[in-house]
């Protein structure tokens, strides 16, 4: 097969993936139709296995609340780790969580606070709020006299 009939298979493997994972979403959010979260855990699940970061991170918070699905914090740790790995802002602040709080893992303050920063220096907003409170935290300053409240 040549070069760019190759490219173009996978162009449309990804634009699948990132289809169903809308998919999961409108299932999970109930946008056009009714909530159905054994939908959305069926797409997610799809293309988590195939390595789409987003739907990994989905997969791992929906571990992560139980909604829709028995609760697990290892699968969640898990999911969720997948997609940090893959340097996925969001999957990285929500991981970090996981980590300072021993919730699927063992705690580690330190990998939790790297994956803060990580997803901070990507552009990720909810992190570096997140890593500004932390920080005026451990400083011993009431984060909402900086940030308002």
């Amino acid at each position: 097969m040549d070069n760019k009939k190759q490219k173009r298979i996978e162009n449309m493997k990804a634009k699948k993936l990132e289809a169903d994972y809308h998919q999961a979403c409108c299932y999970q959010y109930g946008i056009d139709g009714d909530v159905d979260y054994n939908k959305a855990f069926a797409f997610y699940r799809k293309c988590a296995m195939q390595g789409y970061a987003p739907a990994q991170n989905a997969l791992g918070f929906m571990y992560l609340s139980g909604e829709g699905i028995n609760r697990d914090d290892t699968l969640a740790f898990k999911w969720l780790k997948s997609a940090a790995d893959q340097d996925y802002a969001p999957a990285l602040l929500n991981i970090s969580y996981l980590y300072i709080d021993g919730i699927g893992t063992d705690i580690d303050v330190q990998k939790g606070l790297n994956c803060i920063y990580a997803a901070a220096k990507k552009g990720c907003d909810d992190a570096r709020f997140t890593l500004e409170s932390r920080i005026a935290e451990c400083m011993g300053i009431d984060a909402a006299s900086i940030f308002g409240s």
